[in-house]
């Protein structure tokens, strides 16, 4: 199954790290799962900026950069696709600038694929 997957915040984390829940039936699945990641949209400073860097902790190899994902506010012209072969309940996404120093946006909007197979009975 493939399904969209959204997540949104703002910039109220006094972390500035967010935490979202993974859809249960997207953990639970004993098949392989992969998230790909399609685009995310950031404001700060009021404005739109690209050179953000989007970090998540589902990266489980190649987590590079503090597991960067991609610069946001940007057209990925291919995917990012991870696996995800230890799946937890929730995961962590942050952004910081260019120097890797954690950054509070105004708000975000990360937009993913989830791609799992429904186990068989």
């Amino acid at each position: 199954m493939k399904t969209y997957f959204y997540v949104q915040g703002d910039g109220d984390s006094p972390s500035k790290q967010y935490e979202f829940k993974f859809p249960h039936q997207f953990i639970t699945s004993q098949n392989p799962k992969f998230i790909h990641i399609i685009h995310c949209r950031c404001l700060f400073s009021n404005s739109i900026v690209s050179d953000i860097m989007l970090h998540c902790n589902f990266i489980e190899r190649d987590n590079y950069l503090d597991s960067f994902v991609c610069f946001t506010n940007t057209i990925l012209t291919k995917y990012k696709k991870y696996e995800i072969t230890r799946p937890k309940d929730t995961f962590k996404v942050w952004f910081t600038d260019l120097m890797n120093n954690k950054i509070d946006v105004q708000q975000f909007v990360l937009e993913m694929m989830i791609e799992y197979w429904n186990d068989k009975k």
